[in-house]
């Protein structure tokens, strides 16, 4: 067990169900590894047979894109038309 990230004493604890489900997920750990390297391995190969190198900004992969956190003129008079209609609370203690 201590190859896929468990302790010896574990083991005796888990079912047949639980330890394949370690080993399963350290088995795709291991393909995901794998395929990170091999990807690696073929950029550095691919880029080396280029002339000219593309801006590093073009080659990573920035993730999603985050939604802009401003509101649009219609949202904010329906937040104020809703505003206008809740019950007025008091502050307390200031």
């Amino acid at each position: 067990m201590s190859v896929v990230g468990g302790n010896g004493q574990d083991f005796w604890g888990l079912s047949l169900r639980e330890i394949q489900n370690v080993l399963a997920g350290h088995n795709e750990k291991r393909r995901r590894d794998s395929n990170l390297v091999m990807s690696q391995a073929w950029h550095t190969a691919a880029f080396q047979r280029i002339k000219k190198m593309p801006k590093l900004k073009n080659v990573l992969d920035e993730g999603p894109k985050r939604a802009s956190r401003h509101m649009r003129p219609v949202q904010v008079d329906e937040v104020k038309a809703w505003l206008s209609k809740a019950p007025k609370m008091k502050r307390q203690g200031r």
